[in-house]
């Protein structure tokens, strides 16, 4: 297939499949950037998260790192922030020299039993440390510089589990710390964290699309910033997945022929191959992937029913799509011709999807990657759109349209 490179856009590639026919794949994480996002003659270019010389330029950004500060600047809107670790366990630190290979920056050993690393991304930089034992110190302060509102908290163990994490700001002292080694386990109750555990703020520059889960074990809990999304249909911790996917950039007047969405599944704690798994529309549009619980959908606003299964004002059954789970890892589809259709007509071209097994009692779990999995972000969920453009609609009418 041949991209048609003018019609990019920060989160989808277009291909030619021959006559009117085209091909969208719409990412849920930025893709492509500019130097001077005010140019409209200005090219997308495919984002590159290699640190190199010490900086990261090819992005929708531009960071670079000084001692044991994080320098950043949006290339979108020209705000310039910092994020600077001042203090570990209580105790002032100075810097040594960073090791820089691919994405990651580190500084291996840099107190007992923890290292530093910056982590490069599409949507943002994260920036903390990878504690090794019980022994690290797990009490950190920055000082932060720059919109607050785009740092987001982040504490979790090897197996991705979110640990309980304290969080305080005060005067643009940022402090994190995590006191308890507990993370809540698959069957109820509690389980101890698989170490190495990360402790880090990430500063968010080009936002991705929203994704999380919702756990009935623990019901005030939200998962938004875990790096998978989970599936389980045990009576004891049902778990269902919520997804948005932004195809507001698929052009006007156009025919949609087919859309797939595409998941990444890489675990599972006992095989659930065979088992059906079903893609519905999610009614709520303005769920929020911060406060998003089994209980709520945003603070203060109750699902109507819990689980978000409600189905007069949750989700709508009779738009649905089914795949089964197979018996290897990989990427799983779903035909979603008919969400794509309705959000396409009636809801902006914003794609809610609620994600459940539809099988009983049967004690286990199913993970995809979501839009926070950053060791490779190409095997994010993403949307496939084939459609059929208008005879009118020509090369230069779409430039204009994508460049918006």
């Amino acid at each position: 297939m041949e991209e048609l490179i003018g019609l990019r856009t920060a989160n989808s590639k277009t291909f030619n499949l021959g006559g009117r026919k085209r091909r969208a794949e719409i990412y849920s994480i930025p893709v492509h950037y500019k130097n001077n996002y005010k140019d409209v003659k200005e090219q997308w270019k495919d984002i590159d998260t290699t640190w190199r010389n010490g900086r990261i330029d090819s992005a929708p950004y531009a960071a670079w790192i000084d001692g044991l500060t994080l320098h950043y600047t949006d290339k979108q809107t020209c705000e310039n922030g910092t994020i600077a670790l001042e203090k570990i366990g209580g105790i002032d630190k100075q810097a040594t020299q960073f090791t820089f290979e691919g994405r990651k920056a580190t500084i291996k050993d840099f107190d007992t039993d923890l290292d530093l690393m910056v982590e490069a991304h599409p949507s943002g930089v994260r920036f903390g440390v990878v504690v090794k034992s019980d022994k690290a110190p797990r009490d950190l302060q920055y000082d932060i510089k720059g919109n607050l509102s785009r740092i987001r908290n982040r504490a979790e163990d090897a197996d991705g589990n979110p640990l309980a994490l304290t969080v305080s700001v005060k005067d643009g002292k940022l402090t994190e710390s995590v006191s308890s080694l507990e993370v809540e386990a698959i069957t109820g109750g509690k389980k101890a964290a698989k170490f190495p555990l990360r402790i880090d703020p990430e500063v968010t520059i080009q936002p991705s699309s929203k994704d999380t889960y919702l756990a009935k074990n623990a019901a005030t809990t939200n998962y938004g910033t875990q790096y998978y999304l989970a599936i389980n249909p045990s009576a004891i911790s049902i778990w269902r997945s919520l997804l948005e996917q932004d195809a507001t950039e698929l052009p006007d007047g156009i025919t949609i022929s087919a859309a797939t969405l595409y998941l990444y599944y890489f675990s599972t704690s006992a095989t659930l191959a065979g088992t059906t798994l079903r893609v519905l529309k999610l009614r709520k549009a303005d769920w929020v992937e911060a406060q998003a619980t089994w209980n709520i959908y945003k603070t203060g606003s109750s699902w109507g029913t819990v689980g978000a299964l409600n189905t007069t004002t949750d989700i709508d059954t009779s738009i649905t799509a089914d795949a089964t789970v197979p018996a290897g890892y990989g990427w799983m589809t779903w035909n979603v011709l008919a969400h794509v259709q309705d959000a396409y007509a009636n809801v902006a071209k914003i794609v809610e999807l609620l994600l459940y097994s539809t099988e009983g009692d049967v004690g286990k779990d199913w993970y995809a990657y979501s839009n926070d999995y950053t060791d490779d972000p190409s095997l994010c969920p993403k949307l496939v759109v084939d459609f059929i453009a208008p005879a009118s609609f020509g090369i230069q009418r779409c430039v204009m349209m994508m460049s918006r």
